[in-house]
Formats: structure tokens, sequence, C-alpha cells
């Protein structure tokens, strides 16, 4: 049985330096978001659609056995006309795209001649190259709910949205909370920055409204 393809949010790799992240969302202003911290990175998935971050997904579900770069690719149809591929280094998703086999061969070729492994969940690998690891399908199509992207608020809205509530807590940070409390707690520092060399997903939400506000 055939099913609609994913809509795959925009993935952009920025510098942590000064308002580079501020200036990206004002060139590039999209409804949702969501974004991952590194020690010298953002990774910011954006889209004017509801969507999710299917990487980070794969990232967090698939076994994987080898270190280093690896792509995963997902069937998402009975004949395997078409599929989904992610590449990324250990856990940094690098790119993901859905298309047919030959598409996906040639947009994927650089990726597939540099990483370490394979990882496919169909039948058909007679357009992959390199050392390929048979594995059970994570599933894209019902990712949950935790990956997806969230609504922005812009500073427009907040500032038209604290005129109806004179007095009161600003609007945008209730419902900054109120999106955070949907997600696992995360142990954050006191720069509300949560430890570590990487962001797990749900302190992204942490990353959202207290570190990079709309």
């Amino acid at each position: 049985m055939n099913q609609a393809l994913p809509t795959l949010p925009h993935l952009y790799r920025l510098p942590i330096t000064g308002k580079t992240l501020e200036t990206h969302r004002q060139q590039h202003p999209f409804s949702f978001e969501r974004l991952i911290e590194t020690d010298t990175y953002i990774l910011r998935y954006a889209s004017d659609m509801p969507s999710f971050c299917f990487g980070e997904y794969v990232c967090q579900q698939l076994q994987r056995t080898t270190p280093g770069r690896w792509l995963y690719i997902e069937p998402l149809d009975d004949e395997e006309k078409v599929f989904y591929v992610v590449s990324a280094d250990n856990d940094t998703v690098i790119r993901e795209q859905c298309g047919s086999a030959s598409d996906l061969s040639q947009a994927f070729a650089y990726d597939l001649s540099q990483a370490e492994m394979v990882y496919f969940s169909g039948q058909n690998t007679l357009f992959f190259s390199g050392t390929c690891q048979p594995v059970g399908a994570v599933g894209i199509l019902t990712v949950s709910d935790e990956f997806a992207l969230v609504r922005r608020v812009t500073r427009q809205q907040t500032i038209q949205r604290n005129k109806k509530n004179p007095g009161g807590m600003p609007l945008h940070g209730r419902a900054g909370w109120r999106l955070c409390s949907k997600l696992p707690a995360v142990h954050t520092t006191a720069t509300g920055r949560a430890p570590g060399p990487r962001r797990s997903v749900a302190g992204m939400a942490v990353c959202l409204c207290r570190v990079y506000p709309c």
C-alpha cells in the first residue's frame, strides 16, 4: 500500500556567532522550526508547514554498528520505487531527501562514497555502492510528536498579544513554557543551556524558548 510522502523541512547549519540565528530568521522566515545546538553550530529545521525532524528521529531509533559517516535508506512504498534517505556523521544529520532510486543515487553520490556504512531497510540494493547492512525499518512515517517542529511566535505577534493582555504575564512566555511542558524534561545549567556537547531533541524546546527567543 502506497503512502503520501512526508513533508521534509529545510535544514540549515549555522555558526554560533553573534546574531547569526536572528539574521537567518529574518532572511529565511518560516512558520515552524526546531533548533539543535552543538559546541560549534546550530542545526535549524524550518518549514512553512507542520513537519518533523525526521533525521533526528532516525539518529535516535537506529541501532548503528559503525562510528563515522553513515546513511539510512527506507522504502516508502511496497514496490520500493520511492525512498527516504538521511546522511549523517555520527549523531549529526547532514541532509535528508525523498525520491526515486535514480534521483537519490545521484543526489547522495558523494555521501555514499564517504559513508562507513549504509543501513537499508528494504530489499533492492542494486543502486548502492559500498558496505550495506540490512536493518529493520525505523518507520519515518510514524515519527512521534516529540520530533515535531514548533510554531514560531514573531515579535510583532507578541506585541499584539501583549496589548490584549495588559498587566499580565507576556503571552509569548506562556506559550513558550506551555510548549516546553509537552516534552520530556531535561537538566539545564544556570544559563538555560543543556550540558554536554549535543542537545537532545527534548532540549531543543528549552533552547528555542530560553536561549533563542523568536
